[in-house]
């Protein structure tokens, strides 16, 4: 009992490291009191990083270093502390705290690039942080997660280009949506329905018959929830009628047109705004 009383000081500056990180986010505390103290915790967690780098707390000291600058609108010094932490993975070994840092900085490129045309470099960066995050993370959800972004970022980025660069951009995007989704059965429901109808979106674009097919099943699969958002459903209704024509299927198509006809009357003028 005795040694447990004794000085530790790895120990002690994380222990009052992490009091003042608690303190400051869960603490009913004013905006300048609760950003003393974060900012207080972010530098003790700097000096416990620096002082004990090979401290198997180092990674989640990190972490919440840059929580807590993030949360005291420090968001360049958050970022790079980040990045710091991102680039620090392991080979083979699983690292929650790096997958997070990674996830965070990938939703910033990610967002970026898609806000600003001209910004392909930010879609590229949110692929790499997205492979990250597949790479060193435990948790499943979190992973379809990144590889469902990753994939959405590749075909933005491909849509910024002629053809023959576009595609691939697009047989990427497609391959990790037929891996990664197609068969696996722990998916969380609300990424099925979104892989369902942005790959779908993606063979359309593709276009040929066989990517035709293969996307007229997804809207199908997608038009099955009935729970997915009606915006959604009136333009894969639509584009699946406009897919079951293309390839002859003249009964199904016309199985569509009449289901569409039964949206309300701003679900169909919103379809035929963004399609026609």
């Amino acid at each position: 009992a005795a040694d447990n009383l004794k000085a530790d000081r790895e120990r002690d500056t994380f222990a009052i490291a992490e009091r003042l990180y608690n303190q400051g986010r869960t603490a009913e505390l004013d905006a300048t009191t609760r950003n003393n103290v974060l900012l207080r915790a972010a530098e003790l967690l700097e000096t416990f990083v620096k002082d004990f780098p090979q401290s198997e707390n180092r990674n989640k000291a990190l972490y919440m270093r840059a929580t807590c600058l993030e949360t005291a609108s420090r968001d360049a010094q958050s970022q790079a502390v980040l990045k710091v932490l991102a680039a620090g993975g392991k080979e083979g070994k699983t690292d929650d705290y790096v997958a997070a840092a990674a996830y965070k900085l990938a939703t910033v490129d990610f967002t970026k690039g898609i806000n600003n045309a001209g910004d392909n470099a930010s879609l590229e960066s949110a692929v790499k942080y997205y492979d990250i995050v597949c790479a060193f993370s435990t948790n499943a959800p979190l992973k379809y997660d990144a590889t469902y972004r990753k994939a959405r970022a590749l075909t933005i980025r491909g849509q910024r280009e002629p053809k023959n660069k576009a595609e691939k951009y697009f047989a990427e995007a497609a391959a990790i949506y037929s891996t990664n989704f197609t068969v696996a059965r722990d998916v969380p429901p609300h990424i099925v329905g979104a892989v369902q109808f942005a790959y779908a979106q993606l063979l359309t674009e593709m276009g040929g018959d066989s990517n035709l097919q293969t996307a007229l099943i997804q809207y199908e699969l997608f038009l099955k929830n009935e729970n997915q958002d009606e915006t959604q459903r009136s333009i894969a209704t639509l584009q699946a009628a406009r897919i079951a024509t293309k390839l002859g299927q003249s009964d199904k198509a016309t199985d569509y047109y009449a289901m569409l006809e039964k949206f309300p009357n701003t679900f169909r003028l919103t379809v035929w705004a963004v399609l026609v």
